[in-house]
């Protein structure tokens, strides 16, 4: 196996004993936060320390002590700007931004030692002796926070997010919003609100002070150890500690006007929320002692910390945020006990939450590349307790839903790389994944989803009960190590690092996992097998053939390895396990059942129940019933099985496992013509056996399977009859009875039916005209009136029933006044706007859970614009995208106008987007906007069409955001990357103009120590043919970046002489006309030249032009524009110190120019021909003088032409013809006098040494 990269320990050559963190002051009004921290700071052993560095953002430093002696501090934030200032011109690709931005991030990564703010110690005697003893030191930082832009957030704007229905289920929010404040962000975050290490390898026990006005609640990760109330000033002071050694990054804290509740069987557990919704936080927490009770006995440890707190708070951009003793959720989690659909969402991440208590927060990861393994064990357990309370069907169809995204990602973007430290690994996409700030929002959500996935598959290696034993060996040494004393290398057993864990499993198991390492975590990607069989009679086997033919597909990596196959035969299931050596393998199954003709005997399955099937419809000849691969989902993959129909309608009624009735359905809509599928598929939607989830897709399925039969279906519409069977009244089938949600299978099979009748189609493509009456009837008969539980999801599922029923007209209206869209409307259309109407107007009166039935409405607005039944007006979504509305009303409204944005290229909208993008005060609205925007993007680089919206503007907006706007909220701008990368990809956007060419050229000469300025000279740029010459193409822009000072063209002008020159870069570009502008400097000089097409004009101000000084360098530009687009003239320069000037060029001229020297023009009758290009060659020529040592620096077009004419003495004529004029009549004749010309033209075109 490979060795890391680097070591697992860190490059800091210091580390932190304590840190006490004081907030003094939280000011609401002006979002402001004021405080101090002090840090106790161990030199390492051998370690020559000078200098402190930290991480700290946005922050403004205030003052810095160490040991109570002030000190110098550096602070440089360079992810303020990655490369929008210095790279102005650039070509806007994207893997410069990616590589740029890596190389950033990784520059304050205080695992490589680095930060924000470097400290510089003290020269003291005192200080210097307690560093060489290995005492600490303390380094005190008083900051201010102000206006903050991630990491913490002021909710305290009106924005009320009412849950919950107007009624005495659900109380409504009070009206006058509760201001609070909580920190978030991905991980390695707190920088952005304290100075830290902001690295989870760095642990230390803390103290944390919050001072707070006194009606608002301070909860901070820790124990509280005490509250001092300040009655005059009308003050609380919260005092936590934390004895346990916890990294920065899991830190958390929450102030707001918050009510405390503690659990009535657990008190170690408070939670808390916003008085109005004590009795949601009541229900909604109800079962939270059951997690940890689960947890605390699957590993057989104790809950690692004294308290743990969980706060419901307002405007989250994700769902939780874990952090030590402290989980911060969002309010939507909240719920009442009426409510069937949440408490399945908000159980999960609660355990999920709890959790990452274990492993996360007690236990850390090492650094970014060992998270996969936090990650992983943390969602094992929530995973486990899910399976534990909502039953191992459930939580088989999650691990089947998850593996499904985690594929459909792989296949459509990149691998997703769990450990990525390995020298194998090489980035090869366009982020990178060795940090959190780099990572992608969906590859890091799925990166999480991977490592849950793998963990269980090392669970199936290992068995259960081995891998629960590693788990309890890492928390026990992790238990040891805590109450420890500070000491280098104490407290290393509360980091887990993938080697640790590989230690960890050989230990207790003995068992080596490096292949399955290298196969999975090392290494990206998923399995994708191709299967099919036959039944030998003869030799009474099967003949099974697996393929892997998508191996070069993205995200399909091959495998070699075993395999298990799931044998279903009349005389019970056979589990074979085979070895795969090939992208092609064949294996013989032998059977163990013999062919049964007129024999009935019951048949036993893999779960040793014994059933009667109907055999008619099977290969007599045949003893196989059905066939699985990997029936365990032992392996990350994707199989596509083909077998005859009647053995996925034989798998789809008796098999018992989920995964296998789900991969059934999926696939019997192929078979269609078959009247035994319908029957199949309504037996399983009847049964009571079946998992209600298979029932729901087998819906789905059956109305596929109706509508490609279309008139060939026999009866009434499909499901009616079985709908009015289950669900309707028994004196009278076509009246829904009374709704009575207490058997949840039903209320979800009820809701799956009615959206799936929707869909039912004639052959025409028309819904049946029975299938709205049913459907209105519904919302004419629906009565919730003596349910305990609420109706408002299944009304909402109604109303998207409605919306299903609309299908495209056969001719567009033409809405001309205010009368035509009534005029136009069918009846059935008219009665289905109005019962949409009135149920949108009655979600505003009395609001439903979530306001569901808006959202539902809403869709379904846009599904009639779409269909052309509405005209199309964005004026509706518009409105609901204001910050009065409820924060999911807001989404949904932003994803229908993201559709709008799509199918008709509205830039207004698109605008409207991009400013919510910008400037709304709600992060969550920010991200969302964007993620919808990256699901359905207006236009794409992989479409060759052109697109309105596609403007250089756009690139520059763009390109400006994911540099410079969001430095301190890494999660929005690494979504607008992604943005940016699904509307250009990796290479040039095509709306920018084409560059022409470029090169850079370094000089080094002397170097003077004193000084160490830059100067750029810059011209403006021609306007070049569309033709490129071939020289062009290859000659691309080398030199992208350049820092700030070499942009800035107009400095002061020294005045003293130039002593030295190093690092020349030439910078030339050109205009018909160009100028040349000089900026001097001692030290450094930078030029550089660049030709592009089509740019603007230039913006310099002839006010700022200053006259060169004497001794500065002399620069000469000459223009040759008598020369064709595809070549340069060879002739035209020489290898001497003189250029031919074209008879056309203005220099010296123009009052807006900048001259440094001028020169003779040439004769008038040079001029171009029509029809030749004006493309202009400029050739630089420099003469100074470096400390008595000449130098002169010439730099002429790059065209390979030119090496012909090295040899060539000095020549100089006004044009390449007469030229050659006079070399050919009179070149013995004007031998002299041209070498006489030739002398007064050096000597007046050149600069002589000084």
């Amino acid at each position: 196996m490979s060795k890391r990269e680097y070591s697992i320990e860190t490059h800091r050559n210091f580390k932190i004993s304590h840190q006490l963190l004081c907030i003094t002051n939280i000011d609401f009004q002006s979002k402001k936060l004021v405080g101090f921290t002090e840090l106790q700071v161990v030199s390492q052993i051998g370690a020559d320390l000078t200098v402190i560095r930290l991480n700290c953002q946005q922050c403004q430093i205030l003052s810095i002590y160490i040991n109570e002696y002030m000190c110098d501090y550096t602070y440089s934030d360079p992810s303020q700007d990655i490369l929008n200032s210095s790279d102005k011109k650039g070509s806007r690709k994207l893997d410069t931004f990616s590589t740029v931005h890596y190389e950033v991030i990784k520059s304050t990564d205080s695992d490589f030692g680095n930060g924000e703010l470097i400290i510089r110690i003290p020269d003291r005697f005192d200080i210097k002796t307690a560093l060489l003893e290995n005492k600490s030191i303390s380094v005190y930082i008083a900051y201010m926070i102000e206006n903050p832009t991630g990491g913490i957030y002021f909710a305290v704007n009106n924005q009320s997010n009412q849950t919950h229905e107007n009624d005495e289920k659900f109380p409504l929010m009070e009206d006058d919003f509760q201001p609070h404040m909580f920190s978030y962000g991905r991980s390695n975050s707190s920088r952005l609100w304290f100075p830290c290490v902001d690295s989870f390898s760095e642990s230390c026990t803390w103290s944390i002070i919050i001072t707070v006005d006194d009606i608002f609640t301070a909860i901070c990760s820790g124990e509280l150890s005490d509250v001092e109330h300040n009655v005059e000033k009308k003050k609380k002071r919260y005092i936590y500690t934390l004895n346990v050694p916890t990294s920065a990054p899991n830190i958390g804290i929450v102030v707001g006007p918050f009510v405390a509740v503690v659990h009535p069987h657990m008190h170690e557990v408070v939670n808390f929320c916003f008085p109005s919704f004590k009795q949601l936080l009541l229900d909604t927490c109800a079962y939270t002692h059951r997690i940890f009770m689960h947890y605390e006995e699957m590993l057989n440890t104790r809950y690692p910390y004294a308290t743990y707190k969980q706060v419901f708070v307002d405007n989250m951009i994700s769902k939780y945020e874990p952090y030590s003793t402290l989980s911060i959720l969002s309010i939507n989690l909240l719920h009442s006990k009426h409510v069937i659909e949440q408490a399945y969402v908000t159980r999960r991440i609660l355990a999920q939450a709890i959790a990452e208590q274990y492993f996360g927060c007690f236990i850390s990861m090492q650094s970014t590349t060992d998270a996969w393994l936090t990650r992983g064990i943390s969602g094992y357990l929530a995973s486990d307790y899910f399976k534990k309370a909502f039953g191992n069907n459930e939580y088989r169809y999650y691990v089947k839903h998850a593996m499904d995204k985690v594929i459909k990602y792989e296949q459509q973007f990149r691998p997703i790389v769990l450990d990525p430290s390995w020298k194998s690994y090489v980035e090869k996409d366009y982020f990178y994944v060795k940090n959190f700030h780099t990572f992608s929002p969906s590859y890091d959500k799925l990166h999480r989803t991977k490592s849950f996935l793998i963990m269980r598959m090392l669970e199936i290696y290992l068995g259960r009960p081995l891998l629960l034993q590693v788990f309890n060996k890492m928390l026990s040494l992790a238990q040891i190590a805590a109450p420890q004393k500070f000491s280098s290398g104490s407290w290393y057993n509360l980091h887990a690092s993938t080697s640790s864990f590989i230690w960890a499993i050989s230990t207790v198991t003995g068992k080596n996992i490096d292949t399955f390492l290298k196969q999975w975590v090392f290494q990206g990607g998923h399995v994708k097998l191709t299967g099919s069989f036959v039944f030998n009679r003869k030799r009474n086997t099967v003949e099974l053939e697996i393929k892997q033919l998508h191996n070069k597909e993205t995200g399909v990596k091959r495998y070699l390895g075993p395999i298990s196959i799931w044998l279903q035969e009349l005389d019970g299931t056979f589990k074979h396990m085979l070895q795969i050596e090939d992208n092609t393998s064949n294996h013989d199954l032998t059977c163990h059942s013999k062919s049964r003709r007129n024999k009935k005997k019951k048949i036993p399955l893999c779960t040793g129940e014994e059933i009667d099937m109907d055999l008619s419809g099977m290969d007599q000849d045949s003893p196989v019933l059905w066939l699985r691969i990997d029936p365990e989902m032992t392996l990350l993959r994707e199989v596509l099985l083909s077998q005859p129909d009647y053995q996925w309608q034989y798998q789809l009624r008796h098999e018992r496992d989920v995964i296998a009735q789900v991969e059934a359905l999926a696939v019997l809509d192929r078979f269609y013509s078959n009247i035994n599928m319908k029957n199949a598929l309504i037996d399983t939607i009847n049964n009571e056996r079946v998992f209600y989830r298979v029932r729901c897709e087998a819906t789905f399925c059956l109305r596929r399977i109706a509508n490609k039969m279309g008139a060939n279906w026999i009866g009434q519409p499909a499901m009616l009859s079985t709908f009015r069977k289950l669900f309707g009244s028994p004196s009278c089938p076509q009246i829904v009875r009374m709704n009575n949600f207490t058997n949840f299978q039903h209320y979800f099979i009820q809701k799956s039916m009615i959206v799936a009748i929707a869909g039912l189609r004639t052959a025409h493509g028309i819904c049946p005209q029975e299938v709205s009456r049913f459907l209105l009837d519904l919302f004419k008969y629906n009565d919730n009136s003596k349910n305990f539980y609420t109706d408002a999801y299944l009304r909402a599922a109604l109303v998207d029933a409605l919306a299903e029923t609309v299908t495209p007209v056969a001719i567009a209206p033409m809405y001309t006044n205010s009368n035509s869209l009534a005029d136009m409307l069918s009846q059935d259309t008219k009665s289905l706007l109005e019962e949409i109407s009135r149920c949108f107007n009655l979600d505003k009166l009395l609001p439903s859970y979530k306001h569901v039935i808006t959202i539902s409405c809403l869709r379904s607005i846009r599904h009639l614009q779409k269909m052309g039944h509405l005209p199309s007006n964005p004026a509706i979504f518009r409105a609901h995208t204001s910050n009065n509305c409820y924060t999911e009303v807001r989404k949904v409204a932003i994803e229908i106008l993201v559709d709008i944005v799509k199918a008709e290229c509205r830039k207004e909208e698109f605008d409207f987007l991009l400013d919510l993008v910008i400037n709304d005060p709600q992060p969550v609205i920010k991200f969302y906007t964007l993620k919808y925007l990256i699901r359905n993007p207006p236009f794409s680089y992989l479409n060759d069409e052109t697109n309105v919206l596609d403007t250089e503007e756009l690139v520059e907006q763009l390109w400006t955001l994911m540099n410079s706007k969001f430095p301190c909220n890494s999660k929005l701008r690494c979504a607008v990357v992604d943005f940016y990368y699904v509307l250009y990809g990796r290479g040039r956007p095509r709306s920018l103009p084409k560059p022409e060419f470029s090169f850079v050229l370094n000089i080094g000469t002397k170097k003077n120590d004193t000084e160490n300025d830059s100067s750029t000279v810059a011209f403006n740029k021609p306007e070049l043919s569309q033709t490129e010459p071939n020289y062009m193409k290859e000659t691309t822009m080398i030199n992208e970046v350049l820092n700030d000072k070499q942009l800035d063209i107009f400095p002061n002008v020294s005045e003293e002489p130039v002593k030295t020159m190093s690092n020349i870069q030439v910078n030339l570009p050109l205009e018909n006309k160009p100028d040349l502008l000089d900026k001097n400097s001692n030290t450094n000089q930078t030029f550089e030249r660049i030709f592009e097409p089509k740019m603007e004009h230039s913006t310099f101000d002839d006010k700022n032009i200053k006259e060169p000084v004497k001794n500065s360098p002399v620069i000469t530009n000459e223009i040759n524009e008598n020369v064709s687009s595809t070549t340069i003239a060879k002739d035209k320069v020489d290898d001497d110190d003189e250029v031919d000037s074209s008879p056309d060029s203005d220099i010296g001229e123009s009052n807006n120019k900048l001259i440094l020297e001028q020169r003779n023009s040439a004769s008038p009758k040079d001029s171009p021909t029509p029809g030749q290009s004006h493309l202009s060659i400029p050739t630089l020529c420099i003469k100074k003088s470096v400390e008595g040592i000449g130098s002169t620096i010439r730099i002429h077009s790059p065209d390979k032409k030119k090496k012909k004419h090295k040899d060539k003495e000095k020549t100089k004529g006004d044009d390449v013809k007469q030229r050659d004029k006079h070399h050919k009549e009179k070149k013995k004749k004007k031998k002299n006098k041209n070498k006489q010309k030739h002398q007064k033209k050096h000597k007046h075109h050149s600069t002589d040494v000084d």
